[in-house]
């Protein structure tokens, strides 16, 4: 099966390669409500998180993992970003790394199937495919901090508000597993 990982644009995949991540932040986006755009805000809510590796002080390349396949499948876009995490973040954890480049992550997710992923049937899926490569890196010995690895899980399973705060209890969600279809 063909990796359905995409750089956007092409042309910055040969360059990303050899670059060394010297931390990885995943970082959770504004809560939105679970059924859709334009719904409540009183109900319940998710973040969508994404991971950005820092390459040096200010540059990173951010891994979104975009339910924008068919039938809901991952393609995780990745884009290179002029500063190391988004401002807009509700949340961010980080988690030092050693001995990766951007190169060496992408093979890793593809070689494990991490780019073989299905959301759930609503589109929710980012988190657990998160704390899924959060766990991998960390059993590769790519994050050697367990405490950091320990910070991201529970700060996955928590439903972030624009304060940077836990939204209240009505409005958490848990984290929603998609499907590794390649290991199925």
């Amino acid at each position: 099966m063909m990796s359905t990982v995409r750089y956007i644009p092409p042309s910055i995949a040969a360059g990303a390669a050899n670059k060394s991540i010297i931390c990885i932040y995943a970082c959770a986006y504004s809560a939105t409500p679970v059924s859709g755009p334009g719904s409540s805000t009183s109900g319940t809510q998710t973040n969508h998180w994404v991971l950005f590796c820092c390459v040096n002080q200010r540059d990173s390349y951010r891994i979104d993992p975009s339910p924008s396949g068919p039938n809901l499948t991952i393609t995780p876009i990745i884009t290179f970003k002029g500063y190391p995490y988004t401002a807009n973040a509700s949340k961010i954890c980080q988690l030092d790394t050693s001995s990766l480049t951007v190169g060496s992550f992408i093979a890793l997710l593809e070689r494990s199937t991490y780019d073989k992923y299905q959301f759930d049937a609503g589109g929710q899926g980012c988190r657990y495919w998160i704390y899924s490569v959060v766990n991998l890196l960390q059993s590769q010995g790519h994050i050697q901090n367990s405490s950091q690895t320990q910070a991201a899980i529970n700060a996955l399973g928590i439903v972030w508000g624009d304060n940077h705060q836990p939204l209240p209890t009505s409005q958490q969600t848990g984290i929603t597993p998609g499907r590794f279809y390649a290991l199925s």
